[in-house]
This record gives structure tokens, C-alpha cells and sequence, in this order.
């Protein structure tokens, strides 16, 4: 546990958060001690839950939402690009020609706009240059991007996520991971502390990195 509080402690999102909000950071704490206490039992805590049900409200709350319908300037660009590259579609029937849109169907489609949004949105939340990297190269306009781990960290975290594959409460990864993975999807990631409810998730998977190396070179 003590060094579970000092990979709480020592990483740059814990104290952007605390300059942001201290009833945020006081829940983060919390959440991520019973996230936690519940990786090494059989079962998530209830306390665990309902903190973490908080935390994701707060992350709903403090997230500037974009519909994902809508779609912004440079958006709109790349959108003209690809439908200029469809190849014209016709068919020639009793002597008249009728042209078929097909470009516009695919890809100007609400189903199309909002699978796009949702793959774009999900795939940013999970690349590891917007945690260990501040996100470069593909800084975002608008948006304040900030290392939130010590780029040394990311070994540490790969080696911890690894390792979790071999624990058996792996309702902790779907519960930790999936949940907000899945808001964070759905209303993206424009928040001024990012998407602080994967917090406990690196914190814990670091820890766990931290403590598989010491077993293997100190036990």
C-alpha cells in the first residue's frame, strides 16, 4: 500500500488535478486506494463501485461534450477529401444515365459521422502518448496537452500490464478499464485534467509493474 501512495503521488496528472479541483482529487484518492484493495481480492469492493460511479460523473460533468453528430472545420475538410475520391457511380438504363451519391452515403451518413467519432475518440483514450507523452505528435487544437506520467513510467506500466493478465479478478480490468474507456468514447476527452477516471487503472497497473520487477530481482 505504500508504494501504491507513493505512484499516487509521484506523477505530474495528481497535482493538475489538485490545482483543478480538491473535492475531485479527494475522490480520485479514495478511488483509487479501493481500486486498489480490490486487485488483490476475489471481487471489486462495493466502496470501490460507488467511488468509482462518482468519479465518472465527475468526468461526465467537467468534459466539454461534442455531439458526435457534429463535426468542426478541419472535420468537414477531411470529409470533402475522402468523398472527392470516390470514383463516380452510374448506371446507364433505357437510354438514361442515373448517377448514384455514394460518396455521400457513406460518408456523410449520421451512422458513418458517428462510428467515426466514436473510433476517433476511442482510439485517442487509449494511446499512450496522451499519458506518458502529452500527446505528441498529434497535439490537439484548443486543448491544454500535458505529460500526466514520467515518460519512464510507460515501462513500468507495460511491464504491470502484462503481469495483470496473470491475476484471476479479471472483473477489476473490465470494471477499471472498460467503463470509462466507454464514457470517454461516447462524450470524448476535451477535459482541463484529461481523462482522470483511468487514473486509478494506471496507478494501479504501474504499481503492479513496480512490484513485479522487485520480486524478480530482489525475492
Amino acid at each position: 500500500m505504500f508504494l501504491f501512495g507513493i505512484i499516487v503521488l509521484a506523477n505530474f496528472w495528481f497535482w493538475k488535478i489538485a490545482a483543478y479541483n480538491l473535492i475531485l482529487l479527494f475522490v480520485l484518492i479514495l478511488t483509487s486506494f479501493e481500486a486498489y484493495r480490490s486487485f488483490n481480492v476475489d471481487k471489486i469492493r462495493y466502496g470501490a463501485i460507488v467511488l468509482y460511479i462518482i468519479l465518472l460523473l465527475f468526468q461526465l460533468k467537467t468534459t466539454e461534450i461534442t455531439k458526435l453528430t457534429a463535426l468542426n472545420n478541419d472535420q468537414i475538410t477531411i470529409q470533402q477529401v475522402r468523398i472527392n475520391e470516390y470514383p463516380p457511380v452510374n448506371l446507364n438504363f433505357f437510354g438514361k444515365t442515373i448517377w448514384f451519391p455514394i460518396a455521400n452515403w457513406f460518408e456523410q451518413r449520421p451512422e458513418t459521422i458517428i462510428l467515426s467519432k466514436l473510433t476517433s475518440n476511442f482510439s485517442e483514450v487509449i494511446d499512450l502518448n496522451l499519458y506518458f507523452f502529452a500527446n505528441h505528435p498529434r497535439e490537439r487544437v484548443g486543448v491544454d496537452e500535458f505529460e500526466k506520467f514520467h515518460f519512464l513510467f510507460i515501462f513500468l506500466f507495460l511491464v504491470g500490464l502484462f503481469s495483470s493478465f496473470n491475476y484471476q479478478n479479471k472483473k477489476w480490468v473490465l470494471f477499471f478499464l472498460a467503463f470509462p474507456i466507454l464514457l470517454l468514447s461516447t462524450i470524448g476527452n476535451k477535459n482541463p485534467v484529461g481523462p482522470f477516471s483511468l487514473f486509478p487503472f494506471f496507478a494501479v497497473v504501474i504499481t503492479l509493474g513496480v512490484k513485479t520487477i522487485l520480486k524478480k530481482y530482489y525475492s
